[in-house]
């Protein structure tokens, strides 16, 4: 197969790893059925890592975005396991809101210390004060 690159929501490329989509699916699988022996999935897995790889290889260009990935793990393990699916598609939706407001967070304190948007909070201390 030919190597593939994962565009990353942030636009950098990353070469293509096949584990990461295994440690995905053993994470979802250890959330939902958290007294399982691994081994008694182990083979399903494995089975699922393979028919994933093999769909973002043929469906895909040189490069695929990590949403499309993801994309084709929820579709799989729907198919497999709902409630393993549906602890991937929390696990995602919790991801992102993380991800916003680290990104909201990360903004407004560049804005501050850029001394954008200057409101004089305290007549003694502003965002003006950080740049002098």
């Amino acid at each position: 197969m030919p190597i593939k690159q994962v565009i990353k929501r942030d636009g950098k490329l990353q070469r293509f790893n096949k584990d990461k989509i295994n440690q995905a699916i053993l994470a979802a699988t250890l959330d939902t059925y958290p007294d399982c022996s691994l081994k008694d999935f182990k083979k399903d897995i494995s089975q699922l890592v393979i028919e994933i790889t093999n769909k973002v290889y043929n469906e895909f260009g040189d490069s695929v975005f990590i949403e499309d990935i993801q994309d084709a793990i929820e579709q799989k393990l729907m198919s497999y396991d709902k409630f393993i699916a549906k602890n991937f598609i929390i696990y995602r939706y919790r991801h992102n809101l993380a991800r916003d407001r680290y990104n909201a967070l990360m903004k407004d304190v560049k804005d501050k210390l850029s001394a954008k948007n200057v409101v004089n909070q305290n007549a003694n201390v502003d965002e003006k004060s950080f740049i002098s």
